[in-house]
């Protein structure tokens, strides 16, 4: 508030300052502040609605005290009606407020005395001298500023009244229970005749919206008159730039728009067009990211990941840029109505939020947006990003200072009294469980070890192990996932599994839409999160290993996979010392990421888990087998048996498994490369592995990476190129690459550019690049080998998985649809076609019919609406026969309705067409089938 104002300015109302006490925002002092000081009145301060020259040279408004209790204060924090109401509203321009005293409506004046008492069930504001109240259940009038009756006419409903002296008023008929809305006068005389169903008030427009059936709305004057007959689905009342919003038909795919007081469409927008227009400018997408002038022109300015609406107390907008490069970062700052943006300075963090992380919004009067500072204090920054007010924070108190640093106020004494956490860029430890900081990975990460190990010598022992309720997730059915498990040797196995969620960044459903910036910031912090616990575990023990060999539950897996083997502090029973994975347990950092509906979430695991051979050595103890022992007379046997039947090797011994047995076996079968020991695994099996969909490539260790693994990595999808490393990707690679996308050159290096598109044209066919079929090929045998072929490469992924899906029910259908018979047909035409092909008739016959029923149903409810519940419920009755009238009704009706029509001609053809037609057809393939049909 700048303190050396001309004094030839109009005087500027007090400013308000709304100050959160604690870290929740809940119930904020709100602080009266004028140049170099600041009050509060004795009973606090709730709300102030705004302040009103109250003609002496003072201000007043209507104001909630701490007590939830109304009254009217002035600009010094003097109460002049003291706050004992119910309510109060604020002044109108003819000086006069609305209270609630007792449930019943009076009102007072700018000096706080009561002109009108409160004798009213409730009312409207005062405009020009007349106003509208309610005098009893559903009956309203006209009353004059002396609170006498301006008319003995009482109405339904009687809204504000208008710049042009016109009030919308509602006429009901009792008998048919139908409302109907006019317009009337300060007499109560009906200037408009009530023959809306629906209406808008006037306002301060000289048009208005209007519609006669509640369906298609128009623009009328003040005498009635169409100056836009009726077309549009909806019309909002005209806003203060004289503009009203409106929605196209089918608005999803046409949007919505705003039109000037002469139906004139000035501003076309989208779908997500906002209703909210304010300074001449409205947002034209769901985040603020894109907004229109009301000339319907875009703004100009800065590209943008955020913007809040603009703010009839500031002028401007909260808004956040967008980042223009992989290492640049988005900036905060106002946007104002000329596109010129004001960035905050730079020690200021983000915009305040209330509890709900929602923006807060400006207070009356108030051309100031409060924004959290980076060493966690508050200040309150003006349209040019000058900063105007400062709230300090002592744990105790707080204090609000003036540019200077000049105190203004300081709150009582209380508890926690600290401005609110960041929700934009809240700290990584806010979304940690069960840590207070990233340090903590490593103590937790040795007590899951040591509780794994405990409960792993319990399995040995025979004990019944109890579910680790801790670590249990929970299904979207509110289920354990080790409830659906059927096998109690399985359920006692995966109960040997601890894990812990160390970490959750959540997005709301409301909160996914406009910042949808949000989810890349919270992917990326769980990722930095991730790559410093990685970091610590290291350190503490050892390289991070993707490919663990632990026998944890299918359903404790994740992205980002990475594991470290650790030892077990004492062997199990039967250990003979020839295995050392049978003395290894795993310790897993996984993430998770998920979305439900319109939610989503990313969340950090940690899990210690048993190796698949310490698991299988516990579990031969509890059930006192003998340790399998080698035979090597029987070793040229299982090498024949290996070759002939590949999938035995799944049934040896882990321990007795050696590379021979692992090569006869892949020789025959690769699929059985699931079966081999991870100590067996070499760079070609790992290929072998990936070829197969049992490894997905973040799962290689770096060290059995190989050019064959990269080439199958590479053939799923050319952009996969950037995730393979720079040091593999040879020419081979890159070829392959570029034959499945060309936009992999990025990432090809400029070095073998040029011979990476010679490999690529030498490469041979690929039969899964065979293209579709052509017109008048077989799309049943292309669908036959898609589906043959999508099954050969697995479905490892959920992509795999859907499109293997999608190409065996497109094989299904099409095959069922398109199965003829090869009797010859004993009908004619369409008839004798549709006999041949009786699946094909049956689905169409249900498509139809399912069509002509939805269709009658809207022809019927257009009946209704238009003629009354008689003819629409005679219309649902004689379907086909009142589609014959409707049709050419709906097509000769001003205005026409095409939809409906098509609509009541489908029926038609239907009923008069269709059923014939394919009873005939049933009747035939019934008779050549030697069926008795049913009559």
């Amino acid at each position: 508030m700048n303190e050396d104002s001309d004094i030839t300015t109009e005087p500027a109302p007090p400013w308000l300052a709304s100050i959160p006490l604690e870290p929740s925002c809940q119930s904020p002092a709100l602080v009266i502040v004028h140049p170099g000081r600041a009050v509060v009145p004795p009973e606090g301060l709730k709300a102030v609605l705004r302040f009103n020259a109250d003609g002496r040279g003072g201000w007043v408004s209507a104001a909630q005290a701490d007590n939830s209790l109304w009254g009217y204060i002035d600009g010094e924090g003097c109460w002049r009606v003291p706050p004992t109401l119910q309510n109060a509203r604020n002044f109108s321009e003819d000086g006069l407020a609305r209270f609630c005293d007792g449930g019943r409506w009076g009102f007072v004046d700018l000096a706080g005395a009561v002109v009108i008492p409160p004798t009213f069930d409730n009312a409207h504001p005062f405009r020009n001298g007349v106003s509208a109240v309610q005098v009893g259940q559903d009956a309203w009038r006209p009353i004059d500023r002396q609170g006498q009756p301006t008319s003995d006419e009482v109405f339904h409903e009687l809204g504000l009244f208008g710049a042009n002296g016109l009030a919308r008023a509602t006429l009901w008929k009792k008998d048919s229970n139908q409302h109907t809305q006019g317009f009337v006068d300060r007499a109560g005389h009906w200037v408009i005749d009530p023959r809306f169903r629906d209406a808008k008030p006037f306002g301060e427009s000289p048009t208005t919206a209007a519609s006669l059936d509640g369906e298609r709305y128009g623009l009328i004057n003040a005498r009635g008159d169409w100056v836009l007959k009726p077309h549009y689905p909806s019309i909002d009342a005209f806003n203060s730039d004289g503009l009203a919003y409106f929605d196209e038909p089918n608005a999803w795919d046409n949007g919505h728009g705003y039109l000037d007081a002469r139906g004139k469409v000035v501003v076309k927008g989208g779908r997500h067009l906002s209703r909210r227009m304010v300074c001449g400018v409205v947002a034209n997408s769901y985040d603020g990211t894109v907004f229109l002038t009301a000339e319907g022109k875009p703004l100009p300015g800065p590209r943008l990941s955020y913007g809040s609406d603009f703010s009839a107390e500031s002028g401007f907008a909260v808004v956040r840029t967008a980042a223009q490069g992989p290492s640049a970062c988005a900036t905060w700052g106002l946007l104002h109505p000329d596109g010129r943006f004001v960035p905050a300075p730079a020690h200021l963090l983000e915009p305040l939020t209330n509890g709900d992380g929602w923006l807060v919004g400006n207070t009356p009067d108030t051309a100031l947006v409060p924004f959290l500072t980076r060493d966690g204090q508050l200040a309150y920054i003006d349209g040019e990003g000058v900063v105007i007010w400062r709230a300090h924070y002592d744990g105790q108190q707080v204090a609000l200072l003036g540019a200077e640093g000049a105190p203004l106020w300081r709150s009582g004494v209380r508890e926690n009294c600290w401005p609110p956490r960041p929700f934009f860029h809240a700290p990584l430890t806010d979304h940690l469980e069960g840590l207070d900081t990233l340090d903590g990975i490593v103590p937790l990460a040795s007590r899951l070890l040591a509780q794994a190990e405990t409960r792993l010598h319990q399995l040995a022992a025979g004990d019944m192990l109890q579910a680790d309720r801790a670590g249990t997730e929970k299904d979207d059915d509110g289920t354990d996932d080790e409830e659906d498990a059927d096998d109690p040797d399985q359920v006692q196995a995966d109960r040997t599994v601890v894990v812990r969620r160390v970490m959750r960044a959540y997005l709301s459903e409301s909160h996914n839409g406009p910042y949808e910036f949000l989810s890349a910031d919270l992917h990326r912090a769980v990722n930095e999160a991730r790559e410093a616990m990685v970091q610590r575990l290291s350190a503490r023990f050892g390289p991070a290993d993707p490919d663990p060999e632990h026998a944890a539950p299918w359903h404790r897996s994740g992205d980002h996979t990475q594991a470290w083997a650790s030892p077990l502090a004492r062997p199990l029973p039967g250990d003979g010392g020839v295995l050392r994975e049978s003395r290894e347990q795993w310790l897993t950092l996984y993430q998770h990421a998920d979305s439900g509906d319109g939610d989503a979430w990313w969340e950090l695991w940690l899990m210690a888990a048993p190796s698949v051979d310490a698991l299988q050595l516990a579990q031969r103890a509890r059930s006192a087998q003998p340790a399998p022992q080698a035979q090597a007379a029987d070793e040229t046997t299982l090498m024949a048996q290996l070759q002939s039947h590949p999938r035995t090797l799944a049934d040896v011994p882990r321990e007795h498994i050696t590379h021979a047995m692992v090569d006869a076996a892949l020789a025959t079968d690769e699929d059985t490369v699931r079966f081999v020991p991870r100590r067996l695994m070499t760079p070609a099996r790992y290929a072998t592995a990936l070829r197969q969909g049992v490894k997905s490539f973040a799962q290689i260790p770096a060290g059995m990476l190989s050019e064959d693994a990269c080439i199958a990595h590479v053939q799923d999808g050319g952009w996969r190129l950037e995730q393979v490393p720079e040091t593999l990707r040879t020419v081979a690679v890159c070829a392959h690459a570029l034959r499945r996308s060309p936009s992999a050159l990025e990432h090809v290096p400029e070095s073998l550019r040029a011979q990476a598109r010679e490999a690529m044209a030498q490469l041979p066919p690929d039969a899964q690049e065979e293209d579709p079929p052509r017109a008048g090929g077989d799309l049943g045998d292309w669908l036959s080998r898609r589906v043959v072929g999508s099954a050969l490469r697995g479905q490892d992924t959920t992509a795999r998985r859907l499109q293997h899906k999608g190409f065996l029910a497109a094989f299904v259908m099409q095959a069922a649809l398109t199965a003829k018979s090869d009797t010859p047909p004993t009908l004619r035409g369409m008839a004798g076609w549709f006999e041949q092909r009786p699946v094909l008739a049956l689905a169409a016959h249900l498509l139809l019919g399912l069509a002509a029923l939805v269709g009658h149903a809207f022809v019927s409810v257009a009946a209704w609406r238009a003629e009354g519940p008689w003819i629409g419920l005679g219309t649902f009755a004689l379907m086909g026969f009142a589609e014959l009238y409707w049709a050419w009704r709906f097509v000769a009706s001003s205005p026409w309705s095409p939809w409906l029509a098509l609509a009541a001609t489908l029926v038609v053809v239907y009923v008069f067409g269709w059923r014939r037609l394919y009873r005939r057809v049933g009747l035939a393939y019934a008779a050549r089938e030697g069926i008795t049909p049913v009559e």
